[in-house]
């Protein structure tokens, strides 16, 4: 595995990060993974069914109790999403199916990110959904751990000592 970083001088949120490699990126579909977090699941599954879509992109998706401070969405016929709300209030909650931060977006995904700072979840995918944009999510039973702060990451490392699914 090939791994290149790149400098962000200026933050650039989620999607103006991968909007600043769209030529190393125009080539084919591409997988944007949130480094927040962590994924148990098998990214193969995800990628041969995302490939099999007709559709700009395809969310991984799981259930969740508590969705305060998560992407939330509703899906339609297929799993096509058809609403996405970004870290909903109380009043906002509409679904419990969250966003595990993982993508698989064609490079048409370029036309809906604009230059600078922009982010998926506030930005992007409301823009994708709401100018007609086809976009398809991928349930997985897999475990996903945040790992924003140093309690969250001690949490996972017990997790995966015990080596429990």
């Amino acid at each position: 595995m090939r791994i290149r970083y790149s400098f962000e001088p200026e933050i650039l949120g989620t999607a103006g990060a991968v909007k600043k490699l769209e030529a190393e990126l125009r080539g084919g579909p591409f997988l944007v993974v949130y480094g927040d977090n962590y994924l148990e699941m098998d990214l193969s599954g995800f990628i041969e069914a995302s490939a099999a879509r007709d559709c700009i992109g395809t969310i991984a998706v799981f259930e969740k109790a508590d969705v305060k401070g998560s992407g939330i969405l509703k899906m339609g016929r297929g799993d096509e999403v058809v609403r996405f709300k970004e870290k909903p209030a109380p009043g906002e909650i509409f679904s419990h199916w969250v966003s595990a931060g993982l993508f698989y977006f064609r490079p048409a995904i370029f036309e809906y990110i604009p230059s600078g700072y922009s982010d998926f979840g506030l930005d992007v995918i409301p823009r994708l959904l709401h100018d007609g944009g086809r976009l398809f999510a991928r349930r997985f039973k897999g475990g996903v751990w945040a790992i924003d702060d140093l309690n969250l990451l001690n949490e996972l490392n017990v997790h995966l000592l015990k080596g429990t699914p």
